[in-house]
């Protein structure tokens, strides 16, 4: 019976160095990058397995289970972060965790060009890949009612400028960025107009 137990003990000890000799090659061997560096992007919402299985439709891993593994022992799987990301050459799958439940994201941006309509601000919102479009079925005045606005009309309500954000942000997130530097910019000049 004593014989029994050490045997298991000694398969124990066997089978918990060999796991922590294939994670410590995982996690420092680099990842398959096609090119210089990768874009990913982790959409919101998304499980520690369907990440996973992206990395792995995208060629960065061999396979989802090693990095599975990684995150959950770490205990840190409910901090993954949504959000653009650039891998670069040489990153390890270990450097890439730390990435994404550090929220190392990379930002996109989109500019409203002086002189445009509300329509061709729209239009270039739809068009955005890194936006999600929340107001896509919304009229004008849906969506002025969404962003807080009291007015009734979109012309001349939002700012012409370049708008910087993190993956994930809304049109209407942005809008109310646009709309609030507006009304910034309008009372700035106002307190400093000539008295008469």
């Amino acid at each position: 019976m004593t014989r029994m137990i050490k045997r298991f003990i000694l398969l124990g000890l066997v089978v918990a160095i060999a796991s922590a000799a294939w994670l410590y090659h995982f996690t420092t061997q680099p990842l398959h990058l096609s090119s210089g560096s990768h874009d990913l992007v982790i959409e919101h919402g998304s499980s520690l397995r369907a990440i996973s299985r992206q990395m792995v439709d995208e060629k960065l891993l061999a396979e989802p289970w090693s990095f599975m593994l990684l995150v959950r022992l770490s205990g840190q799987a409910s901090s993954i972060q949504a959000g653009n990301y650039r891998l670069e050459q040489g990153m390890t799958p270990l450097d890439l965790f730390r990435m994404i439940t550090a929220g190392d994201t990379v930002q996109s941006s989109i500019t409203f060009i002086e002189g445009w309509n509300f329509r061709q601000m729209r239009d270039a919102l739809n068009r955005h890949e890194s936006i999600r479009h929340l107001s896509m079925p919304m009229s004008d005045a849906e969506i002025l009612q969404r962003i807080g606005a009291s007015e009734t009309h979109p012309e001349g309500l939002f700012f012409p400028d370049s708008y910087f954000f993190g993956s994930g942000m809304s049109d209407l997130d942005i809008l109310q960025r646009a709309y609030q530097t507006m009304q910034i910019k309008l009372n700035r000049a106002w307190q400093t107009r000539d008295n008469g």
